[in-house]
């Protein structure tokens, strides 16, 4: 059975255990403290407009979380004056969790906005809850900062976020898809959680937008349209930003439900399930539909519904093994995983590879006449040969030595699996050769019966589709 512990966080530093009836939990598995130190001023001033109430929003208080010898879910409790907010949290052993709890504060007092801003109040506003207090003197968007205590308020608990790291083998990628935008703040912790089917669906969905804006913004009007009838009947729970995410996802038959009308949002993916929904998604945005076959240890555990779907994120590059030539095909798809293979899908879909830290960006692939031949490569192919070019830009790359790593080591592969070694390298920069350059071309020699649009461009287990 799974382990749940709960903790009770209050602002009188009460804290209080509340495990399943099964689970003995000790004191010795976590500790919880107070971190002062981080505590942040409620900065962020937000005027209510007409017939609202100005309020202040910011984190207020700040803990650790210290997991010794515990593994499982814990349950986070902010509990002010009967008002309570929870998160649970997928935690690991030998790890500290900070927790941040954001609040919204409203004074209980006008503001009269003056000609030059709000004017200065001289008044020190005093309350005190439990026995944690702050005070502020209210001045021209100022800051409520910590010490005194405040009167007549309204405290409203908005977030309780738990600061987490993926595992070394995810941080940079996972980082990665943070910064495009791919993953809301709120699922940026619990990174060794499984992730839920509907969760994936809002992150696949931001990779899709990004890729084709036009066909959301079209979706969202047929969604808003009258008579749009939701296609899963176990959805009533599911925000409406979500569930917009899902029902695009449905429409381009990249997600189907599990059967009688369901959809199982709160339902865990399989790792073999995730290539399904992987494959699915690149196809649609118009990746080619090829693969080779695995060859993992447990290849038989393989669904047959899977078999070349898995063929085809492993192929692209969009999905790895587990350790072990194992690909664990029926082992569930954790947030890390989940966010690792959407980078890698975007990747996919904009052609772009990472080298060393540096961005390169597919930009197309041609035949070299005779005369770019001679122009840049100074020699012909023997008879019967063809020489193609693959190009790549490329902004801010100074030293064209950084380079040769990743030109030295691509491959072009053909349908039977030959392998093709760049012969040549060639760059370019604005005023053409030489340093600063933004674009890189380079060379293959293949026999001219393969042509360009049967190849694929390889290097380091990835392949893209050319031309």
């Amino acid at each position: 059975m799974k382990r749940i512990m709960t903790i009770c966080l209050a602002f009188a530093l009460l804290l209080c255990v509340v495990p399943q009836a099964s689970v003995l939990a000790s004191e010795a598995e976590y500790v919880l403290t107070r971190a002062e130190s981080r505590d942040k001023d409620l900065t962020t001033y937000v005027p209510s407009g007409s017939g609202g109430r100005d309020y202040y929003t910011g984190v207020i208080v700040n803990y650790d979380l210290s997991v010794k010898n515990y593994s499982g879910d814990v349950t986070l409790s902010f509990d002010y004056n009967g008002a309570k907010s929870s998160t649970v949290v997928s935690v690991l052993p030998n790890k500290v969790y900070p927790i941040e709890v954001t609040v919204r504060f409203t004074p209980d007092f006008d503001i009269k906005l003056s000609s030059n801003g709000y004017g200065p109040v001289t008044a020190t506003l005093v309350y005190t809850y439990h026995d944690y207090s702050f005070s502020a003197i209210a001045g021209n968007n100022a800051p409520l900062t910590h010490g005194a205590s405040l009167v007549g308020t309204e405290l409203v608990i908005m977030d309780i976020f738990v600061i987490d790291t993926p595992s070394a083998w995810a941080k940079d990628e996972v980082a990665r898809t943070v910064s495009e935008g791919f993953v809301a703040k709120k699922l940026q912790t619990s990174y060794a959680a499984n992730i839920t089917r509907e969760d994936f669906c809002v992150v696949l969905a931001r990779v899709l937008e990004k890729q084709k804006p036009e066909w959301f913004s079209a979706f969202k009007g047929t969604y808003s349209a009258p008579g749009y009838a939701v296609p899963f009947n176990d959805v009533g729970t599911v925000a409406d930003d979500n569930l917009i995410d899902i029902c695009w996802l449905n429409s381009l038959e990249i997600v189907t439900g599990v059967g009688e009308g369901r959809f199982s949002p709160n339902g865990e993916l399989t790792r073999q399930e995730a290539a399904v929904l992987l494959r699915r998604a690149a196809i649609k945005l118009g990746v080619r539909d090829s693969s080779s076959q695995t060859k993992f240890a447990d290849q038989s555990d393989v669904a047959s519904w899977a078999v070349d779907a898995l063929g085809f994120v492993v192929d692209k590059g969009i999905m790895k093994g587990t350790g072990g030539n194992r690909f664990d095909p029926k082992g569930k798809y954790t947030r890390e995983q989940a966010y690792t293979t959407i980078i890698r899908l975007y990747d996919v879909l904009s052609g772009t590879f990472q080298v060393d830290g540096i961005t390169l960006i597919y930009i197309g692939s041609e035949v070299m006449s005779t005369s770019m031949l001679l122009d840049h490569y100074q020699y012909l192919p023997l008879e019967g040969y063809v020489v193609y070019a693959v190009r790549f830009s490329h902004s801010g790359v100074t030293d064209s030595s950084s380079l040769y790593p990743f030109s030295g080591n691509c491959r072009l592969i053909d349908k039977n699996g030959n392998q093709y070694k760049s012969t040549g390298t060639f760059f370019t920069g604005p005023q053409g050769y030489g340093d600063n350059i933004n674009k890189f071309h380079i060379y293959f020699t293949v026999p001219e019966t393969i042509p360009l649009s049967s190849l694929a461009f390889s290097y380091q287990g990835r392949s893209l589709d050319l031309p």
